[in-house]
């Protein structure tokens, strides 16, 4: 088989990354192992978290290391299968980098169901976008999702600020939720731009929900009718004691 492609990071970058930073790689197409699957590449999803793993600082997550594969989550395509939970031609999601082929097992795989979307909707509807860089999502679909339905409009106002503001220091909670990959993904993106905005170093992910939850319900007109129409239905004295 033909050698397949990777991008390695090849030194950290001071400021905005540049191609040096960079090192595109070939190497010999690997071969799965029983139980493994190899996935060709269709589509990379491009992030604003991916610029955080090029440092070596303390974070909420490992840097990539000088020599290692660039971080990244692709839809791919089963081009061989060793396991008899996929087969060829199916499409997967994984974190399996930036390069063109991987040797992985399905455990680290979701199937992409997409209905009559795109499959690379699954990577995210409008992908992560950089909020200096919003043409710099993954997918052209996006890129134009977002220029022609995201884009500012005369007399309206785009929308700046994000819904949450610096957390305050609360007394820790325990939180025990599955998240959808994407979901947890895009936790980790807003916990990242979160502490650009307010000047803080980022959150951990799980310490957003509870605040995102508070806000989501204070902000849903629909649950404020409808504890309104309840307290009018069974009495202001009620409501207070079914608290």
């Amino acid at each position: 088989m033909d050698p397949y492609k990777q991008v390695v990071l090849a030194a950290r970058p001071k400021g905005l990354p540049r191609v040096g930073d960079f090192r595109l790689e070939t190497r010999p197409m690997p071969e799965p192992l029983d139980g493994e699957v190899l996935v060709a590449t269709k589509f990379l999803s491009l992030d604003p978290y991916m610029r955080g793993r090029m440092n070596d600082a303390g974070s909420y997550a490992p840097p990539v290391n000088v020599g290692g594969v660039m971080e990244g989550e692709v839809v791919a395509e089963v081009v061989r299968s060793r396991h008899p939970s996929l087969s060829r031609g199916d499409l997967v999601r994984g974190r399996i980098g930036w390069r063109t082929h991987a040797a992985i097992a399905p455990r680290d795989l979701q199937r992409v169901e997409t209905g009559p979307n795109p499959p690379e909707t699954s990577l995210g509807a409008l992908g992560m976008p950089d909020p200096d860089h919003p043409a710099r999502v993954s997918g052209s679909r996006r890129r134009d999702a977002r220029s022609r339905i995201g884009a500012p409009r005369p007399r309206r106002e785009s929308m700046t600020k994000l819904k949450l503001g610096p957390l305050t220091d609360d007394k820790p909670v325990k939180v025990s939720v599955e998240l959808r990959a994407v979901v947890h993904r895009d936790l980790i993106a807003y916990a990242e731009v979160l502490g650009r905005t307010t000047g803080q170093s980022p959150p951990e992910p799980a310490k957003l929900i509870p605040p995102m939850v508070e806000r989501f319900m204070a902000t849903d007109r629909a649950f404020a009718k409808a504890c309104r129409d309840r307290i009018a239905q069974v009495g202001p004295n009620s409501a207070e004691r079914s608290r």
